[in-house]
């Protein structure tokens, strides 16, 4: 029977193009990502980077081994090396899928799940809490916490837009449509029992508790709760959007690898046996 000529490639070269744009456009979502004190302390570009790399390397290896070893790696005086070269290419991918399912039980799914609050629940809304997140992603926070990084949040969290009228009571203030990084660095933990003067300013009374983030309120505006732990977990519920896109692109290289392997190794081994 004939061989059906360039089949592979109505796979390959479809999936290779997908690939080199889909890892195109992360890269590119890599670069457009601001090099803000939140987003280097989770370092999001490096997670981004990685994923366009990941996909990229996915897409271009199996297209370029196939070049090798044709569809089938049964070419005659050539079918010993084809046949490792098939072997390793397959290793390979089930060494791929073994660390992007690490990566992808690590991640968070879902809001609300993994350790992920929904930022859009009321729950989630009122406060946020170190213990709410995957412990990985707290140590990769905490890590990196210096005496810089509150500074640099005191520049770039504008907490001075919540000292307006409109905010003139706790009631429309617990309410309001907050940033996580406004409600966990602009304003002490609710749990403290301040009592409220101003967004930004807070006075402590009788039944006020002084412990914990509690103790490291300060009502200077350069100080605030930029060194609290409520907001160290604000700035990882700010970024817990783009984790979640960072997810789906693990699940995403996962599903390129496991399809490249099914065919690799199924597929070809049926046009093989209908080749004759």
């Amino acid at each position: 029977m004939a061989r059906p000529i360039g089949f592979c490639n109505y796979i390959y070269v479809p999936m290779f193009i997908l690939s080199s744009a889909v890892g195109s456009l992360v890269a590119a979502a890599a670069g457009l990502i601001g090099k803000t004190c939140s987003n280097n302390l989770i370092n999001l570009r490096g997670y981004f980077i990685g994923c366009a790399v990941a996909i990229f390397v996915i897409g271009c290896l199996p297209y370029f081994l196939i070049t090798k070893t044709s569809c089938c790696g049964m070419d005659k005086g050539r079918g010993a090396d084809n046949i490792a070269l098939r072997l390793l290419l397959g290793l390979l991918l089930l060494a791929m899928i073994a660390v992007l399912i690490i990566l992808a039980v690590k991640l968070p799914r879902r809001a609300g799940a993994a350790g992920f609050p929904d930022q859009d629940s009321a729950a989630a809304h009122k406060e946020y809490s170190l213990d709410q997140f995957p412990t990985w992603l707290r140590n990769t926070v905490l890590s990196k916490w210096d005496d810089s990084v509150p500074n640099c949040l005191a520049r770039s969290v504008p907490c001075s837009a919540l000292d307006t009228p409109y905010y003139s009571s706790f009631q429309i203030l617990s309410t309001a449509p907050l940033t996580p990084l406004q409600f966990g660095c602009c304003m002490p933990p609710q749990s403290c029992n301040f009592t409220f003067v101003r967004p930004t300013y807070w006075i402590s009374n009788q039944t006020s508790s002084l412990s914990g983030d509690c103790s490291r309120w300060n009502n200077d505006p350069d100080k605030l709760c930029f060194n609290c732990d409520s907001c160290k977990a604000g700035v990882i519920a700010h970024n817990s959007k783009s984790l979640k896109i960072v997810n789906n692109l693990v699940l995403g290289a996962i599903v390129m690898c496991a399809v490249y392997f099914i065919y690799f190794f199924c597929l070809c081994s049926i046009i093989c046996k209908l080749e004759g």
